[in-house]
């Protein structure tokens, strides 16, 4: 599906969407205390139907299929493998390519035996207590997968980090959810402690807050000349992109990205809309996202007739104030979609997105929103 997007300003209110780190935790939780309808997504992501459908493995099936969903593959595999289940995990796009070491060794260490090392792989066995070791500046997932499973095992264990956390916001958020489910994990110096046979227990309500991630766009569509009013984001919330409040607020030219690496590519815009040069910093993790997400931001900058390079992990944007307009391709990546929609705001000439339907991962009725709020987007 291609879009055609008319330049045009953005006017309105918009309710956020729920967000989908937290709702995937959520979910899961929800599915281990024996209450997966206390969890109600409206219009859920095709990543919040990925984990919905593979925790039909609680249920006795045998495959999981987690589609394009990276957070369902790593919070799912350690939980099954608490479980003692034998699943095979499967999945498409690009997320066969995506890392999944050292998190299956450490498994295989652990009583797992898991069929091949990239999906789709078979595991088998059941996970045992103990010390566990892992880098966490490879992907927080791991961890949060970890953290979810052990106190499912009978003994108690440690998880221990081997280096510094990166995208620790998301931890936290693990760590409030299994709270509020009943969960009791202690700190330790670099790890945690948790004890085992522990149960998951629903709570009487639980609402998932709104999304900062996707909140981010409509947010820099107002910095660069719209006016709309976001509901439904909470300012304590332990999302890390709500820093994104912060970055407009100071017009942020210089940002290390390293733990908010979601909001790459709509920062790569916002920075075409100011007249000076933005550096983007450390975004070497991007790499590993549903695109080659530093590859596929400079390529959508430079479609639109901005100017972009990169330098190592780093970003430098020389921005003029606006765009020329053109053909991005999405690469497939639900994020630059998004950021080239807002782009097209600052464009002189139309903007053309190239299989655009990779905005259902996380946001499906983006581009209705979009039109709601004055937009000129259509289907070509």
């Amino acid at each position: 599906m291609d879009i055609l997007i008319q330049p045009s300003i953005l006017n309105g209110t918009i309710h956020s969407i729920p967000s989908k780190s937290q709702a995937h935790r959520a979910m899961i939780c929800a599915a281990l205390s024996g209450h997966p309808k206390l969890i109600s997504i409206e219009k859920p992501s095709e990543d919040l139907i990925a984990t919905r459908q593979a925790l039909e493995i609680l249920r006795g099936a045998g495959t999981a299929d987690c589609r394009e969903s990276g957070t369902t593959l790593r919070l799912l595999v350690p939980l099954a493998a608490a479980l003692g289940l034998d699943v095979t995990f499967t999945g498409e796009g690009r997320l066969p390519r995506r890392p999944m070491e050292p998190l299956l060794s450490l498994l295989t260490q652990h009583g797992i035996r898991v069929s091949r090392p990239a999906l789709p792989f078979r595991l088998s066995g059941r996970l045992q207590s103990g010390r566990y070791e892992i880098p966490g500046n490879i992907s927080s997932q791991y961890i949060s997968g970890l953290l979810l499973a052990l106190p499912l095992l009978e003994g108690d264990s440690e998880l221990i980090l081997t280096t510094g956390l990166e995208s620790s916001a998301y931890v936290d958020m693990t760590l409030d959810c299994q709270k509020r489910f009943g969960i009791r994990i202690g700190d330790k110096e670099k790890g945690w402690i948790i004890p085992g046979n522990q149960t998951y227990r629903a709570p009487s309500s639980f609402s998932v807050e709104g999304d900062w991630s996707n909140g981010a766009f409509w947010l820099a569509a107002s910095a660069l000349g719209s006016e709309v009013e976001v509901l439904g984001l909470s300012e304590e919330s332990l999302q890390a992109d709500r820093r994104i409040r912060t970055i407009l607020d100071r017009g942020e030219t210089d940002t290390d990205v390293r733990e908010i690496p979601d909001l790459v590519p709509i920062l790569a815009v916002l920075a075409c809309g100011k007249k000076k040069t933005t550096v983007l910093r450390n975004c070497g993790r991007l790499r590993l996202k549903e695109s080659d997400r530093i590859a596929s931001v400079k390529a959508m900058i430079r479609s639109l007739g901005g100017r972009i390079r990169g330098d190592g992990d780093d970003l430098i944007i020389d921005g003029t104030g606006s765009l020329a307009g053109g053909t991005v391709d999405s690469f497939g990546d639900h994020r630059i979609v998004m950021a080239s929609a807002i782009a097209a705001m600052i464009c002189r000439e139309p903007v053309l997105i190239r299989e655009a339907q990779a905005v259902s991962k996380s946001y499906p009725h983006f581009f209705t929103d979009y039109n709601t709020l004055g937009g000129n987007a259509h289907v070509i």
